[in-house]
């Protein structure tokens, strides 16, 4: 026998295929992973896969933000490695490369814990990554620019938190500076009044850029030196370009102002250096108001900055797509920060649970997602179970071979009882139809069963029977019936099979009537199930009775010259007894009942006149009852 394969689930969704020899296993079953980064997998789809992982995982949130990121960073750089990209692909990276600058932002200011380093780190590296302006402009200083521009230049870097490239840039002009012009009694005078130098000071002076350095006073100390200095060399010197350094050490807001290019940079300056209380959201209250003197580049990061995550949410998504407003949802939501939101719609569904929903219902139109889907629709309460109810009920299950069959039954049971039953109804009633319509009996009565459709399961198997009725035992419908009846052996439904036990009977008597001719073992066991299906214990319904009683009373009848006297042959007497029963029970029928019970003969023998019929089997029956009163005497 050849391996037998099958379909399951894999981590994140991506089909497993049963394979000989496989390593991994899920649930005991062999399994062979189709790896979602593969070369015909897209890389916004492999994105999707690996952050279902992060949703579905028992990560903290800054975990999950933190691998968010680095999901949607190896995203940016598969689509920036297309060549020839399209106009459609290029507005694509431009999306993801939005998502991925807002989620980081975020993460910087809300994820992480303040006492410790990485908010301020985060902050730097994120306008590192996501504003390349100042990158700009100090190789175009580098590239031959003037005294002033090297001044903005270093403003600009400590600004942003750049205080050791500010810091390499002064020194890199130290040692390069005309000897003539600095006069040779400035030369390698570190406590010289020469700007540079007074900057390099200030620079050099700086304690680590360390949350600890700020919470133990270190930072405040120092900016304050820098205030001091500004203020003295002010009297001095009243030089601009060093003032303009030094205030931004010290923190002055008008001094950020000129120094920055972009709302990203002046917040960001504005957070490193203001001089507010500890307290998060102080600090970025303070830096929106620095930051205001530009416009934000996105709604999405000024409502983060607002402390308004709700905002930032709803400003983020786009029709069709929500991706990174639901999984910023979901991460604000584990982190207790949008218990109080709820979309303004009838049910009051959580701001939360509604941007996760709608994720999960555009992945429905993407490869292989539909577990995604799920596991998105199950994290948000009712409503996502009524929705994903939905979903699995519309799923495209044509037949039995469709392996999306299984998967549809797989997923139904993570919902709730209710909700599982009647989606396994849906199908089953789909497929049972589709099998109906192309005359399989045998299909449509297992499907309607385990449908619990008690009444269509019953008019196919009457379906099945009519047909191995008019056939015979020899017939194809005879092996249909046969399907049939263990179709429904196998169905998972006590109550219908124990209904429809007489198509297991039936069957079981036409295959003892194929061999009753010749082998009296045969005619006994044909005549006792025929005796267990007659009557009101054996199920069988009044209008097959006739046929069952001819088929059996068939094989007391000559076929030989050698049987020439009708010697009947293995039907006892308490069989002959319930075959008689049914006979008169048959011939005492009247008007339209009478032509409904001797339907069946009809059909079997069209040739004979069913009343004729009955009376040559009567015959027969009386004559075996006979014989057997006498061999008992």
């Amino acid at each position: 026998m050849g391996a037998q394969r099958s379909i399951s689930w894999a981590p994140g969704g991506s089909i497993a295929v049963s394979s000989v020899g496989a390593s991994n296993t899920e649930d005991g079953v062999p399994f062979r992973i189709l790896d979602p980064r593969a070369q015909n997998v897209s890389a916004i789809l492999s994105m999707k896969y690996q952050a279902h992982l992060i949703f579905t995982s028992d990560m903290s949130v800054a975990e999950k933000s933190k691998s968010y990121r680095a999901v949607i960073q190896e995203c940016i750089e598969a689509l920036a490695k297309e060549h020839n990209p399209s106009a459609q692909n290029l507005q694509l990276l431009d999306v993801v490369t939005e998502g991925h600058k807002i989620l980081w932002f975020c993460e910087a200011l809300y994820f992480v814990d303040e006492s410790k380093d990485s908010a301020l780190s985060l902050l730097r590296d994120w306008l590192r990554v996501h504003d390349a302006g100042v990158d700009e402009a100090v190789q175009s200083y580098l590239d031959g620019g003037d005294e002033t521009q090297f001044w903005q230049v270093v403003s600009r870097l400590a600004a942003i938190g750049r205080r050791e490239d500010a810091t390499e840039l002064v020194q890199t002009r130290i040692q390069n500076v005309d000897s003539r012009a600095m006069g040779a009694a400035a030369l390698g005078d570190a406590g010289s009044s020469e700007p540079i130098y007074v900057a390099e000071a200030a620079l050099l002076d700086a304690p680590p850029d360390t949350a600890e350095a700020r919470l133990d006073g270190q930072f405040r100390v120092w900016q304050e030196e820098c205030i001091a200095t500004l203020e003295a060399l002010d009297v001095k010197s009243g030089d601009n370009q060093l003032g303009l350094l030094l205030g931004v050490l010290g923190g002055q807001p008008s001094a950020l102002q000129k120094s920055c290019r972009s709302w990203e940079e002046l917040f960001v300056a504005g957070y490193l250096y203001t001089r507010v209380g500890g307290d998060p959201a102080d600090r970025r209250k303070r830096s929106v108001e620095i930051a205001s003197a530009f416009q934000a580049t996105h709604k999405a990061l000024l409502a983060l900055a607002d402390s308004n995550p709700p905002e930032s949410i709803v400003v983020l998504a786009r029709p069709g797509e929500y991706f990174y407003s639901a999984h910023l949802a979901d991460l604000f939501s584990r982190a207790g920060k949008l218990d109080l939101y709820m979309v303004p719609a009838n049910d009051q569904k959580s701001l939360r649970d509604y941007f996760v929903s709608e994720y999960a219902l555009s992945l429905e139109t993407l490869r292989g997602t539909v577990q995604l889907s799920a596991d998105y629709l199950l994290s948000c309460g009712r409503r996502g179970e009524e929705i994903l109810t939905d979903i699995l009920c519309r799923m495209e299950t044509q037949s039995a071979a469709d392996p999306a069959v299984e998967k549809v039954f797989a997923l139904s049971k993570k919902l709730s009882p209710k909700r599982s039953e009647m989606v396994v109804r849906k199908i089953c009633t789909r497929l049972a139809s589709n099998c109906a319509v192309i005359g399989n009996s045998a299909g449509a009565t297992y499907w309607f069963t385990r449908a619990n459709d008690a009444e269509r399961a019953v008019a196919q198997a009457e379906a099945s029977l009519t047909s191995a009725e008019i056939g015979g035992c020899h017939s194809a419908g005879a092996e249909a019936l046969d399907r049939t009846a263990e179709a429904i052996s196998v169905c998972d439904n006590p109550l219908i099979q124990e209904k429809l036990d007489y198509l297991r009977m039936y069957s079981e008597l036409q295959a003892s009537l194929i061999n009753a001719d010749e082998e009296s073992s045969a005619a006994r066991d044909a005549a006792s199930s025929a005796s267990a299906l007659l009557g009101a214990n054996g199920g069988l319904p009044e209008a097959h009775w006739g046929v069952v009683v001819y088929d059996c009373a068939s094989i007391l009848l000559p076929s030989t010259d050698a049987r020439a006297e009708g010697k009947p042959i293995g039907i006892g007497k308490d069989e002959t007894y319930s075959l008689l029963k049914a006979l008169e029970t048959l011939s005492a029928s009247t008007g339209a009942h009478r032509d409904s019970l001797l339907e069946g003969l009809r059909q079997r023998n069209s040739a004979a006149d069913p009343e004729q019929l009955l009376s040559t089997v009567r015959l027969k029956l009386m004559r075996n009852l006979a014989f057997c009163i006498l061999s008992e005497n």
